[in-house]
């Protein structure tokens, strides 16, 4: 009974956006009535939550934000209680901190979990977006038109954790409606050439925080060879394991998102999944987070703006993870003028063609890839601290390599010095 009373009351409600306060919409009598933002919901009765599906500007409002006069819009919500007696919007705005929006977390303390379609759509006053942990879904262009927006944050990419094909994509939640102020960004989200979407992203934003975690589920499966096939079967000769778990920043999740310059995941994130930022010429700098040990195939491929790189714990890198970011190295974290990498595997052509790096330094017994330092042509010296394995053509192409410190014991592969300053 509670349940059905609670979708009667609250078909028709709707939320006044106070940084998390409420209040119900109520008919305006003059225009000294009328609410500077108002929040519209709707009640999903079968899960219990809220859905917010709209976002509103009063004419006074819009058109302080028509004439970018931020300072007289925080007035206006702050001051909006003693205009109409409702529960002010916020108080103590400033002309920057009205632009820092919020999504309210609960509504009639009931939780906001999910985001409608163009639910924020065309509210360019908005600079900063944070999208609470308590949403659990946005639909696609739930944040179209945003042509101001510089920041966001996030508890997932895409539509929702474990999302499919495009819906994973980071593109998803700005939808594909174009606008002046807008970038058409087509996103690769799986493998295959008809794996495609575009989306139109706001060509403003630069720095992205995602909160949430990737977890990880490994499970045994049986499979059995059919036709040069694996397909299921509880009888199959083989035993593999599968991953069924779930990603806040999936593969592929920010590939071609080249309008991006700062990304921080801040949840636990063990892997950088293949080809999460593929792509991303803007992206200057990356710091792996205490629980990142491995990056994946492609994940930085293309990443030409990248400078800096602070490797942390991180132990594995994956086949052709830098390949293109040639300006990786430019920037050091000391006065040694020197990456220091903690990985104990570097796969083929992991960092081909980064011709920023000078010195590299390997503080573990690393296995290096066939081409994994090819054509770095910048770099000059090479120390490898503990027994290593260096794999065919590793460093060939190193044109200005010309000292390389190894530890007894260390395997070096055919032509891993080709065309340097070393002897081979």
């Amino acid at each position: 009974m509670k349940k059905i009373l609670i979708a009667l009351a609250t078909a028709l409600l709707c939320g006044v956006f106070a940084f998390g306060l409420t209040s119900c919409q109520t008919n305006q009598t003059s225009d000294s009535e009328v609410k500077p933002i108002e929040f519209t919901y709707s009640y999903d009765a079968e899960n219990e939550y809220y859905v917010l599906t709209g976002v509103t500007l009063s004419e006074e409002a819009q058109a302080l934000v028509t004439k970018k006069d931020y300072a007289e819009l925080a007035k206006l919500f702050s001051t909006a209680n003693e205009k109409t007696g409702y529960v002010p919007y916020a108080e103590g705005l400033t002309a920057e901190t009205v632009r820092e929006f919020t999504i309210p977390s609960s509504f009639n303390d009931v939780a906001v979990k999910e985001i409608a379609s163009e639910a924020i759509v065309n509210q360019n006053f908005i600079k900063k977006l944070v999208v609470t942990e308590t949403v659990e879904k946005i639909n696609g262009g739930a944040f179209a038109g945003l042509t101001s927006l510089e920041e966001i944050v996030l508890p997932f990419v895409g539509e929702k954790v474990g999302a499919f094909n495009s819906n994973k994509s980071f593109g998803y939640i700005f939808g594909t409606t174009s606008a002046t102020g807008l970038t058409a960004v087509t996103q690769t989200y799986n493998e295959g050439t008809s794996s495609t979407a575009t989306f139109q992203i706001p060509e403003t934003l630069k720095t992205v925080t995602v909160t949430g975690n990737n977890v990880y589920n490994l499970v045994e499966k049986k499979y059995d060879i059919v036709d040069g096939k694996y397909v299921p079967d509880d009888n199959g000769q083989y035993t593999l394991l599968a991953d069924e778990g779930s990603y806040a920043i999936p593969a592929y999740a920010f590939y071609n998102c080249s309008m991006i310059t700062s990304v921080n995941l801040t949840g636990n994130v063990p892997a950088i999944l293949d080809y999460t930022f593929y792509g991303c010429s803007g992206l200057k700098e990356y710091a792996f987070n205490n629980e990142t040990v491995k990056v994946g195939a492609y994940a930085f491929n293309g990443c030409s703006s990248l400078k800096t790189v602070n490797f942390n714990k991180v132990d594995e890198i994956g086949e052709r993870a830098f390949v293109g970011c040639n300006s990786l190295g430019k920037e050091y974290a000391d006065d040694k003028n020197e990456v220091v990498i903690n990985a104990t595997s570097i796969a083929n052509d992991a960092f081909h063609g980064c011709s920023g790096f000078k010195k590299v330094v390997f503080t573990k017994g690393v296995t290096v890839g066939k081409m994994a330092f090819h054509e770095c042509s910048a770099l000059t010296e090479v120390e490898f601290q503990e027994v290593s394995e260096i794999g065919e053509s590793a460093f060939a192409g190193c044109e200005n390599l010309e000292t390389v410190t190894t530890q007894p014991g260390t395997t070096v592969g055919e032509y891993a010095f080709y065309n340097t300053k070393i002897t081979d």
